[in-house]
């Protein structure tokens, strides 16, 4: 039986209350950790943006708040749960019930804000395969994107083919925005080697509702290391392109893990990259909040790996379970999901936990630290599908292989970019670094400024007034002077970073999962094409699925400013 709820997110209090025997001393320094830890951010409600994201997210729903919302998503798990015949049923829903809560797990937007309607569209990833007729394509498309989801596809044809589908697509997307409740997307990749990929580049930087993505092969990238003229040169175009308009993405193909219930479809990423999907397939995600799996002991503190592996197959289970109550908009999306019942644990936060742990982003200690956190992760999700698989039936496609017990889902672990859900819970999106210190962002019409609740909450650990850090910070004052040295290099923020650092941290947790990862290099103005195509090799050679690079500057209208930063 697994063992939900004891471990899974105790309060620092709680775990303070244990340690009677503690000396004077480890009890004060257990103190002083518990009253950081309270410092950081928590649940949902007490998050700065979201008063800005209630009206999208609780919907038609906003008078229950919150906790009416963790209901609704209870109440599916609860009817999910009915299906089968689990002992632990009860403790299983406590243990979600406190997650959502506290905002130490939350699924995928599609399926908080869809929770309580008819029609349960709770998945935010599909691909959607483009070898069906252009006008039966984009009644799915748009069936996908009414439900808050984001639309995937691999193209092929001649260049006028390749420019007619993107810009068809991309028109028609923000024909249809009237009603949504947010923003639609899609992501459209395209094989570098394709008669079509010039016209990709011709694109970039011009679609408003379309990302773009040139699908890469292992074969190219060795013509590239050769020294090939023509993939020189097509690598040289990519690195400009990609230096003008930050697009397109990047997505090595050979390295898409190949699980799907017809033979040989094509594959493309989602609309954020880190779900490879089978044409008309889709997966659903869900993301852990790292800095709610921090344990405090007498010598200070560390990720409580027991309880993020409990949260990991808490989630497993969860989502899981919503691939029977999920309503696909077309009967293939819904027989090839069903065949591989693709699920996506992910994390948020990660850049919060390294300075709580004493960690600079980039640094060797935290490409080791994302390491282990994989590990963690695919370990504890492998564990919970295997054991999902012998009580409730493996996955029709799942491919046994060298031994390996048949599991419930062909994919397990994803980290997405987690926008809306990290600004949620007041913390960093994915993996990705800090952003910033002090930030002007753009929620649903808002301007919300923010001060980085993690540095204010370890400048007052130190002994600084946190009312005067924010005040300071908020106003200008030099980070360096306002929190010291040793602090402000434990927060660098996203274009301060190597962008080999960068590649090194995605590679790192790459190695260790099964799916893919949302990762963007922001990086200065001053970046040039050649840094960026350094980069993309790199990512090539440490295993990356893909990768997207953003130069600041790039692009007009960025959502997220960052208002100071951190000198390296």
């Amino acid at each position: 039986m697994t063992d939900f709820g004891s471990n899974l997110v105790q309060s620092a209090t709680d775990r303070l209350a244990v340690q009677s025997l503690l000396t004077t001393d480890a009890a004060f320094d257990m103190l002083e950790a518990t009253v950081v830890l309270q410092r950081l951010p928590g649940p949902p409600p007490r998050s700065p943006f979201f008063e800005a994201l209630a009206p999208r997210v609780l919907h038609r729903h906003a008078a229950a708040g919150w906790d009416g919302l963790c209901a609704r998503v209870l109440e599916l798990a609860r009817e999910a749960e009915s299906h089968y015949q689990e002992p632990d049923s009860s403790s299983f829903l406590v243990a979600l019930h406190q997650a959502l809560a506290s905002g130490a797990f939350l699924p995928n937007s599609p399926l908080l804000v869809n929770a309580g309607e008819e029609r349960r569209t709770l998945f935010a990833c599909f691909a959607v395969d483009t070898r069906r007729p252009m006008a039966e394509f984009l009644d799915v498309a748009r069936a996908i994107h009414d439900g808050m989801g984001g639309v995937g596809c691999a193209v092929e044809g001649t260049e006028n083919q390749v420019r007619e589908f993107v810009q068809r697509l991309d028109h028609d997307t923000g024909a249809n925005q009237a009603g949504r409740p947010r923003p639609a997307s899609n992501a459209v990749t395209v094989n570098a080697t394709s008669s079509g990929a010039e016209t990709l580049l011709d694109l970039s930087g011009q679609m408003r509702w379309t990302n773009l993505n040139w699908g890469i092969s292992d074969s190219l990238m060795n013509a590239v290391d050769r020294g090939q003229p023509d993939a020189q040169r097509a690598m040289q175009r990519l690195a400009e392109s990609i230096h003008r308009t930050g697009q397109p993405g990047v997505v090595f193909v050979d390295r898409i893990p190949r699980s799907s219930r017809e033979d040989a479809p094509p594959f493309a990423a989602n609309v954020c990259g880190e779900a490879p999907l089978a044409a008309d397939e889709s997966g659903l995600l869900g993301s852990l909040n790292l800095l709610q799996f921090i344990a405090v002991e007498p010598d200070g503190v560390r990720l409580d790996e027991h309880a993020l592996a409990s949260a990991v197959r808490m989630a497993v289970r969860f989502l899981d379970g919503m691939h029977d109550l999920h309503h696909h908009p077309a009967s293939r999306l819904a027989q090839n999901s069903s065949a591989t019942r693709k699920i996506g644990v992910g994390v948020m936060g990660f850049a919060h936990l390294l300075p709580v742990l004493g960690i600079r982003y980039g640094d060797r200690a935290s490409i080791q630290l994302a390491s282990q956190i994989g590990k963690v992760m695919m370990a504890a999700a492998r564990e919970e599908s295997e054991r999902l698989a012998d009580r409730r039936g493996a996955a029709p496609v799942f491919l046994s292989s060298d031994g390996e017990r048949p599991r419930r889902n062909a994919m397990l672990v994803a980290i997405a970019g987690t926008a809306t859900l990290s600004l949620l819970v007041g913390t960093t999106g994915g993996i990705e670094p800090l952003q910033g210190l002090v930030l002007r962002t753009r929620v649903i019409g808002k301007e919300i400024h923010t001060v980085d609740p993690v540095l204010v909450a370890l400048a007052a650990r130190d002994g600084r007034d946190p009312v005067e850090t924010h005040s300071r910070l908020l106003r200008g004052d030099p980070v360096v002077d306002v929190v010291g040295p040793d602090l402000a290099r434990l927060f660098p923020v996203a274009h301060e970073i190597d962008g080999g650092d960068h590649v090194r941290v995605q590679a790192a947790f790459q190695r260790e999962i099964d799916g893919g990862i949302t990762k963007t290099i922001n990086c200065p103005a001053s970046t040039s094409p050649e840094s960026i195509r350094a980069w993309i090799e790199l990512a090539w050679r440490e295993g990356c699925l893909g990768l997207t690079v953003y130069r600041g500057g790039s692009l007009d209208g960025e959502p997220v400013t960052a208002i100071q930063g951190v000198p390296s």
